[in-house]
């Protein structure tokens, strides 16, 4: 039986198992990837908006997180595969059939990029349709480009914006014409 059980190798489980191992807690932390960092593995422009840090991408700051973990003493499983939790028993039952219990139990798994639910999409992925402008940029050099996300956050928006530097003509559906996102971002959506 553990302390605390930590769901998901993030910033959030990170810093969550940083915290128990300071206070001496027996720690596990799952994580169902082979590798820990959660979303920031798919953040490919500098992340300068993390209160006290800049990084290059989403992969050095994971990387930052590892260094200062590197010497803590909470114990990390990765492809681990979760079957079930019963959060009033406190016990997590893995798809190998192992079960483990702890005293407290943190769900630290994250968020998932949401579909667009429009059809091609699933068949389109990684075939033309792309989440990230900064990695995928040289495949679209010198065509035209649609760019769709959901106006509330502007993605497609900031995509449009870093693809005008060097495809034809980025275009935005009718639809993206409002933008609630930041306000650097509105203030910069002529493509």
């Amino acid at each position: 039986m553990h302390d605390v059980l930590i769901i998901g190798a993030g910033p959030a489980g990170l810093s969550a198992a940083c915290w128990c191992d300071e206070l001496g807690l027996d720690t596990l932390v799952l994580e169902q990837n082979s590798e820990v960092g959660g979303q920031l593995l798919s953040v490919y422009n500098p992340i300068e908006n993390y209160l006290g840090v800049s990084a290059a991408n989403g992969r050095e700051l994971r990387d930052r997180f590892l260094d200062q973990t590197r010497n803590a003493e909470f114990d990390l499983w990765t492809n681990v595969e979760i079957a079930s939790i019963d959060l009033r028993s406190h016990r997590v039952q893995l798809r190998s059939g192992e079960e483990l219990k702890a005293i407290s139990i943190i769900i630290a798994t994250g968020t998932r990029r949401r579909s667009l639910g429009i059809p091609g999409e699933s068949e389109f992925a990684g075939r033309g349709m792309i989440e990230s402008a900064t990695r995928d940029r040289d495949f679209f050099v010198a065509n035209d480009s649609l760019h769709a996300g959901f106006p509330k956050h502007c993605d497609a928006m900031v995509r449009a914006q870093s693809f005008g530097e060097f495809t034809t003509r980025p275009k935005l559906p009718a639809a993206m014409d409002h933008c609630n996102g930041r306000a650097y971002f509105g203030q910069q959506q002529s493509v």
